[in-house]
């Protein structure tokens, strides 16, 4: 009689191990490109980045602005900050060759465009909540692994 009970709550432990397993599995593959960001990670936002340090401080059209700050709203919070690393630093290959990065051009150098796209999701331009990020900017990093 007590073996007949085990059986059921045997398979229930070894189902819960697999779920857990896979989820932990999964978690880290989660905000890689191709997963949930995508190979050319927000568009709309290179072109408001690359407008907006062109002008430098004049305003550009709120049309770009919105564009950009609805593709950060639709991806996961969790991977927000990672998509602007890869659009704003690009990709590392498997080989070790970096691609995808914004390139400096006259009048916005590397620093300024690290800075605009870190800036995006704070407050005060697309208002998105960062996990760990008090003030709401993003924290980049050098490019992530496609």
């Amino acid at each position: 009689m007590a073996s007949s009970q085990l059986v059921p709550w045997a398979l229930l432990l070894a189902v819960l191990t697999t779920v857990v397993a896979t989820a932990e599995r999964d978690y880290g593959e989660y905000c890689r490109v191709g997963k949930s960001i995508p190979i050319n990670p927000l568009p709309a936002c290179r072109e408001y980045i690359t407008r907006r340090c062109a002008v430098g401080d004049q305003q550009v059209p709120d049309v770009l602005k919105q564009q950009c700050c609805r593709e950060l709203s639709d991806l996961p919070e969790s991977c927000r900050c990672d998509a602007l690393s890869i659009l704003v630093n690009g990709v590392i290959t498997e080989d070790g060759s970096r691609v995808g990065r914004m390139e400096a051009v006259p009048g916005c150098d590397r620093e300024r465009i690290h800075s605009m796209g870190s800036y995006l999701t704070a407050y005060s331009e697309c208002n998105l909540h960062n996990p760990g990020t008090p003030g709401g900017d993003c924290v980049l990093f050098g490019g992530g692994i496609s």
